[in-house]
C-alpha cells in the first residue's frame, strides 16, 4: 500500500462521525425531557360567597403545591391575576378555544387549571378543570374541600398528582431547591415548634407577670392607704419592698418574654452539633433595688 493511499484512508476514518451508543442516545433524550417542564397555569374562573384575596389565596397554594410535589412550573394567585385582563374573563373560559388561547399566551403556559371555589358553611370547594393549551384537551379533576381548620397548602400537595396526572413527581433530595417565602412557603428544615426550654422560659415569663400583678396591686393598696393616714414606718418599709419586687418582676418577665420568643423563632433552624444550654434567669438583691441576670446560650 502505497504512502499516499494510507494517508486517504487515515483521513477519512477520521473525518467519519463517530458512533452513537445506546446510552448515548438515552442520556441525551433524558436531558431533553428534563428541559421540557411544563408551564401551568392555575386561573380562578368562578367564586361564590367567597371574601375578597380568598380566592387567589386559594390559587396561589395550589400552584405553590404543584411546585413543590411536581415537576412543572406553576403560576397562581396574585402573579396570574395581574397579566389576565382588568374586566376579568368572559363567562366559559374553559370551554372557549379563544379565551383559552389569549390566557395561556398571557401567562407563557402549556397547560392551564381553571378553578371554581364555592364557599359551603365553614368549608371551601374548589373544582377544577385542565386544559392542554396545544392540543385543546381538557378534562376535569376531583373536587378538592377545604375544611374551615385545614391549611390549603398541605391539602393541595396531597392531590397534586390527580390535577396533573401525567407530570413527573419532584424527586426528595433532587437538583431542584423550592425555596419559600412569607405567603406560605418556606425553606426547608424543621417546623418551628415549643421546645422545653421554650415552655420552661414561656412558664417564667407567666409566672413573673402574675407575681408582678399581684404585688403591683398589694403596693398600690397600701399605698392609697397611706394617703389617706399616716402609717407607720414598717408599712412604709413594706411598701417600698414590694415596690422593688414589682420591678424586679416585671423585668424578669419581659426578659424571659423575650427569651420565649427568640427560642420559638429560632426552633426552626437545624440543630446544632452540641445541645444548647437552656437560659438562666438571676436576681441579686443591692442596695436601692435589684440586679437581674439572663445568661445561656442563644
Amino acid at each position: 500500500m502505497s504512502a499516499a493511499l494510507a494517508a486517504a484512508i487515515a483521513l477519512t476514518q477520521l473525518a467519519a462521525p463517530a458512533p452513537v451508543h445506546a446510552d448515548d442516545a438515552a442520556t441525551t433524550t433524558t436531558t431533553t425531557a428534563d428541559a421540557a417542564v411544563p408551564r401551568v397555569g392555575v386561573i380562578v374562573e368562578l367564586t361564590v360567597n367567597l371574601p375578597p384575596g380568598r380566592a387567589d389565596a386559594i390559587a396561589g397554594a395550589l400552584a405553590d403545591a404543584l411546585n413543590r410535589e411536581l415537576e412543572v412550573d406553576a403560576l397562581g394567585g396574585d402573579d396570574v391575576t395581574r397579566l389576565l385582563p382588568p374586566d376579568g374573563l368572559p363567562d366559559e373560559c374553559v370551554g372557549t378555544p379563544a379565551c383559552i388561547a389569549d390566557v395561556a399566551a398571557r401567562l407563557n403556559a402549556t397547560q392551564l387549571l381553571f378553578l371554581a371555589i364555592v364557599q359551603v358553611g365553614d368549608d371551601t370547594q374548589v373544582d377544577a378543570s385542565w386544559v392542554d393549551v396545544a392540543t385543546g384537551a381538557g378534562a376535569t379533576r376531583p373536587r378538592v374541600t377545604l375544611h374551615a381548620d385545614a391549611r390549603a397548602g398541605a391539602v393541595f400537595a396531597t392531590q397534586a398528582q390527580r390535577y396533573l396526572p401525567d407530570a413527573r413527581r419532584r424527586e426528595a433530595g433532587g437538583k431542584t431547591i423550592i425555596i419559600e417565602g412569607g405567603d406560605g412557603r418556606r425553606a426547608p428544615g424543621r417546623d418551628r415548634h415549643l421546645t422545653r426550654t421554650t415552655w420552661i422560659t414561656g412558664g417564667v415569663a407567666v409566672a413573673a407577670g402574675a407575681a408582678t400583678t399581684l404585688l403591683g396591686l398589694s403596693a398600690r393598696s397600701l399605698y392609697h392607704r397611706c394617703e389617706r393616714e399616716i402609717c407607720p414606718q414598717r408599712d412604709l418599709d413594706t411598701l417600698h419592698g414590694r415596690d422593688v419586687l414589682a420591678d424586679v418582676g416585671l423585668g424578669v418577665t419581659v426578659a424571659a418574654a423575650v427569651t420565649t420568643v427568640v427560642l420559638y423563632l429560632r426552633s426552626g433552624a437545624a440543630a446544632e452539633a452540641a445541645p444548647a444550654a437552656g437560659p438562666a434567669v438571676g436576681v441579686v438583691p443591692v442596695a436601692g433595688g435589684a440586679v437581674m441576670s439572663l445568661g445561656g446560650t442563644f
